[in-house]
């Protein structure tokens, strides 16, 4: 990313979809602050989203801003088990709760990965 700052080329295993989401991710971090007098919600984590993967491949493919479709998986992994797409709202519903109760500690954010929610992108900021 040294060289992308320096001399605006993307070099590595760096696609130019990581260099627009680390871009969006400033504006995914302003509009947490402008919200944060706000209850956490399915819409706000929508939001969230939709901003991160603006103009993105993902973005193209209708996937920014909603929540996965089909499951996910780890090649080699089998044995780690993500949340089912139907299971993506109920447990994101149970966790905003806790979250907008005030009970939410470190916990949170692994129950939040372990669920995977979206197809991509949101786990490495999380």
């Amino acid at each position: 990313m040294n060289q992308l700052a320096d001399k605006n080329i993307v070099s590595g295993i760096h696609t130019w979809d990581d260099v627009i989401e680390t871009r969006n991710f400033l504006d995914v971090f302003d509009f947490i602050i402008e919200t944060l007098d706000e209850p956490l919600s399915l819409q706000l984590i929508r939001e969230y989203h939709q901003l991160l993967k603006n103009g993105t491949s993902d973005d193209k493919k209708g996937f920014s801003g909603s929540f996965k479709k089909i499951p996910n998986m780890l090649s080699g992994l089998d044995e780690i088990k993500f949340a089912e797409p139907h299971e993506v709202e109920p447990l994101l519903l149970g966790l905003i709760e806790i979250y907008n109760t005030k009970k939410a500690d470190s916990s949170i954010n692994l129950q939040y990965l372990c669920g995977k929610p979206t197809p991509s992108g949101v786990g490495w900021i999380a």
